[in-house]
């Protein structure tokens, strides 16, 4: 008996159905899995009037063609079932059986892309055939050490990429450690230098400095104490032993490069009040000076034996005025002053020697009646009255005309003869 085979799609039916020589098999229409209402209905009007049924009709939209990886008969004839399982043995490779589906709307079944035609369904065995088909299934050995190998692989690759981490990461922390150990070092130091510089400040009053709160602050600070040093980092502490250790000396480190930075600040601070105290006092002193000196100008008018000090000493008061208003170096003004100082003291020794000079030409001779031939001067009188010494020009015979400017016991008249008394 000829069956429609049941693996047969939409198109591979139709196509069967084209040939009225297969029209015996419409009554198995409406059962084959690959129908659809239209052909169904074609088939029974095929089978009332073969004449007028015309061509079977094609697949709905939309449905697609089975694939195949080789032809199958699209009609079985039943035969003994030792016979038909020899021939299907040539032909097919045993595979398990599935259960028939109901007779629906086509779905065809693919894998991949393809079509799973290779399995035989219960419509392709003979009548009487058993579902227990002995199968000889094979063990994929080869596949499953394979892929048993791969895991291998990629477990072991997977757990040296891992330890390889592991140590790559402790192997940082280590460093990192040790570079906060570092730079712990060179923290501390540039804390001592700060210090050093601070302690010059610590043994100034407050009237050494502009404002005292200055000093205040370098005090304060200057009592901090640092913390104990730091362990070295030891190679057989955890990569968490060791970011712990880490992380608490850059806390550490960060705590003294704040009371560095805040204790340079005070000392720039008091640095500052002190430069601005040694200004304002220099400037105070040579103030005074210069009024000291403008004083002594004025009163050593004709009163000094020398013209050059009373000279100098006014222009060393235009000095250190112009120095007084111009800079503002603490070195500098108290240099004005000491110079203004010094052409003060030569202004008052000169004029020491003219008050010296005026007494001794107005001290009176020991004898009064003879004139005195020991080397003292006659007063002006004398000339006057004509006593017995005194030359046809006025001066005595004892004294001569000089022009030496530079003895300092008698008094300078410019452009004009001074006597040296012999």
């Amino acid at each position: 008996m000829r069956r429609i085979n049941p693996r047969l799609d939409p198109y591979e039916l139709s196509d069967l159905m084209s040939d009225p020589g297969n029209w015996d098999l419409l009554t198995q229409i409406h059962d084959h899995p690959g129908t659809w209402p239209e052909l169904d209905q074609w088939a029974a009007h095929a089978i009332e009037d073969p004449g007028t049924a015309g061509a079977p009709p094609e697949p709905p939209a939309g449905t697609r063609p089975g694939r195949r990886f080789r032809p199958i008969a699209p009609v079985l004839d039943d035969r003994p079932a030792r016979a038909t399982r020899n021939e299907k043995t040539k032909t097919h490779t045993p595979v398990t059986h599935r259960r028939e589906e109901p007779a629906t709307a086509p779905k065809p079944r693919e894998t991949g892309g393809q079509t799973a035609d290779d399995a035989i369904t219960p419509e392709e065995m003979a009548p009487g055939e058993s579902d227990e088909v002995p199968v000889r299934r094979r063990i994929p050995l080869v596949r499953i050490i394979g892929i048993t190998l791969t895991l291998a692989v990629i477990i072991g690759s997977a757990a040296g990429l891992a330890a390889m981490m592991s140590i790559r990461d402790h192997q940082a922390a280590l460093t990192s450690c040790n570079q906060a150990i570092k730079q712990s070092d060179t923290i501390r130091t540039d804390w001592g230098k700060v210090l050093e510089q601070a302690e010059p400040y610590l043994r100034l009053g407050d009237g050494d400095v502009q404002d005292p709160k200055t000093l205040e602050l370098v005090a304060a600070i200057t009592r901090y104490r640092l913390p104990e040093p730091p362990a070295a980092c030891d190679p057989d502490m955890t990569t968490n032993q060791l970011d712990h250790r880490r992380t608490s000396m850059e806390k550490t480190n960060g705590q003294i490069q704040a009371r560095t930075k805040d204790l340079r600040d005070a000392v720039g601070k008091a640095k500052a009040s002190r430069e601005r105290k040694q200004l304002a006092d220099a400037r105070e002193k040579l103030n005074q000076v210069i009024e000291q000196a403008d004083t002594l100008y004025k009163d050593s008018a004709d009163r000094t034996d020398d013209a050059r000090p009373r000279i100098d000493l006014g222009a060393e008061l235009d000095h250190a005025r112009h120095t007084a208003h111009e800079n503002n170096n603490p070195s500098t003004l108290e240099q004005a002053a000491e110079r203004l100082t010094d052409a003060m003291r030569r202004v008052n020794e000169s004029m020491q020697r003219k008050t010296e000079a005026d007494a001794a030409g107005q001290r009176p001779s020991p004898s009064t009646g003879a004139p005195d031939h020991g080397g003292a001067q006659p007063h002006a009188g004398d000339a006057d009255a004509g006593e017995p010494g005194q030359s046809g020009n006025g001066f005595p015979p004892q004294h001569k005309p000089s022009w030496d400017t530079n003895q300092g016991d008698s008094p300078i008249f410019p452009d004009e003869l001074r006597f040296e008394q012999r």
